[in-house]
């Protein structure tokens, strides 16, 4: 039995997500193969037919990778504002030093694909963290990697990511690899290793996008609960030693970009010099107020966090300018067939917290180390979310993209409400054809994106 394991339960149980079978039945692993190929397509398709700069601030991005290439040298920030060329060049460098030997091997013309293959590549080794994330928490149900996976390779956000020119996929991995990290270790005794091997997923992730800093607090903060329930039960490891290396390793990777930052602009983040350039061409809520009633801005701002979520009319601005979500006489007609999809994932949405709330009733049935780590992960994602919501008190920046850090708990919730919903042991039929449906409608939605509205979440 595991260190974070609890004894089996003895009571009959009702709900499916406690109905586990006696021996380990693991899902196969063909499965993540044909995934990952589904991904794969989808997400080239979308490299290849959408423009470049049909992603936020694309063309940004793949300035810094310019300026890399000719100059030799990274870039210093000048505030300026979004309208002029290098507003990008605050971010931290990782991503643009991967796309630059692929930029510098190909000629022009192939070298912005470059910078989405290296984006592509990112997206699919998160989803086999997400698998293998999984499987390490419920070894018992072969449903949830295909559920959860499923949902991730199909989900038109994490293909918008993996296909745009930019440093979203890269950071999402590496939060991923952390979540992984927590995943794996809370089945058995937390070593030091794990401490080294999250503090450097911290660090590269501070070296890749700076929103990724809040997962040194999750990494950190689950090394000192894991090594100090392993020292109730025998152990004799120090939790201090373990969140020093953590924090040790994460800051010897990124402290010398924050050290930069300090030294050009005065700020270890340069947030201060990012907002002065940033508040010149993006309205904030208070502007927004000023012309609509608080009421039509929620609105606004939900749907556009709906379709972005769902990837439905393919991008922000395109969102805006379909749904009218400002204006009262609502939708244009051109976002008719879109409603379709709308509406079904607003039928998923509602089933999978359906599903959530009966599975949290039955939250002390599951076992010690899954709850363990699913509370680690819920850290995560709210201290993700609420980095979103810190942002749009000074921005109106509606995108879902900002949450895609926090892809595992986001994947892993979605498996876990679907499976309460369909999941009956006795009746699996009913669940893989509700899945094979919905994944339909996702697959549907994927190729219009690819192939109809040709634009990037």
């Amino acid at each position: 039995m595991s260190k974070h394991s609890s004894p089996p339960e003895t009571t009959a149980l009702t709900t499916s997500a406690t109905l586990e079978p006696a021996e380990p039945t693991q899902a196969p692993r063909w499965a993540l193969s044909v995934l990952l190929a589904v991904y794969i397509i989808l997400t080239s398709l979308l490299i290849l037919n959408v423009p470049i700069n049909g992603a936020p601030d694309e063309a940004a991005h793949i300035q810094y990778v310019q300026h890399l290439a000719t100059r030799g040298a990274l870039p210093v920030f000048v505030p300026l504002g979004a309208n002029y060329p290098g507003y990008e060049f605050h971010q931290p460098p990782l991503y643009y030093l991967l796309c630059l030997p692929l930029w510098k091997a190909t000629g022009a013309g192939v070298q912005y694909y470059m910078c989405r293959l290296v984006s592509l590549l990112c997206g699919a080794l998160t989803l086999v963290l997400l698998w293998r994330a999984v499987v390490a928490l419920f070894p018992n149900d072969p449903r949830l990697p295909i559920l959860t996976t499923g949902f991730a390779a199909l989900w038109p956000l994490h293909q918008g990511v993996g296909a745009s020119a930019a440093n979203g996929a890269l950071s999402c991995l590496f939060c991923s690899a952390v979540f992984y990290t927590i995943a794996r270790a809370s089945q058995r005794q937390w070593k030091m290793t794990d401490s080294l091997l999250a503090g450097a997923f911290v660090g590269c992730g501070i070296l890749t996008a700076t929103a990724s800093l809040v997962m040194l607090f999750v990494a950190a903060g689950a090394a000192w609960y894991f090594v100090s329930c392993d020292n109730e039960q025998g152990a004799n490891d120090s939790p201090v030693y373990a969140t020093a290396a953590v924090v040790g390793v994460a800051l010897l990777i990124s402290g010398w970009w924050l050290m930069r930052n300090q030294r050009l602009y005065g700020d270890a983040l340069a947030l201060g010099i990012f907002n002065q350039a940033f508040s010149k061409s993006n309205p904030g809520p208070a502007q927004f107020l000023t012309v609509f009633s608080l009421t039509t801005y929620l609105r606004a701002f939900l749907t556009i966090l709906f379709c972005t979520a769902w990837g439905i009319f393919g991008g922000p601005e395109t969102a805006d300018k379909m749904m009218n979500p400002f204006r009262q006489h609502g939708p244009r007609p051109e976002a008719l067939p879109g409603l379709i999809f709308g509406l079904a994932c607003m039928v998923a949405t509602v089933l999978v917290v359906w599903g959530l709330i009966r599975f949290a009733k039955f939250w002390q049935t599951q076992p010690a180390a899954a709850r363990a780590a699913l509370r680690w992960w819920s850290i995560g994602f709210i201290l993700v979310l609420l980095s979103f919501v810190q942002f749009n008190l000074h921005y109106y920046q509606a995108q879902a993209r900002y949450l895609h850090p926090a892809l595992l708990p986001i994947a892993l919730a979605f498996g876990l409400g679907w499976r309460e919903v369909f999941g009956d042991p006795s009746n699996t039929k009913l669940c893989w054809l509700a899945s094979s449906v919905f994944g339909v409608v996702l697959l549907v939605l994927s190729l219009w994106n690819a192939l109809g509205w040709r634009t990037l979440v």
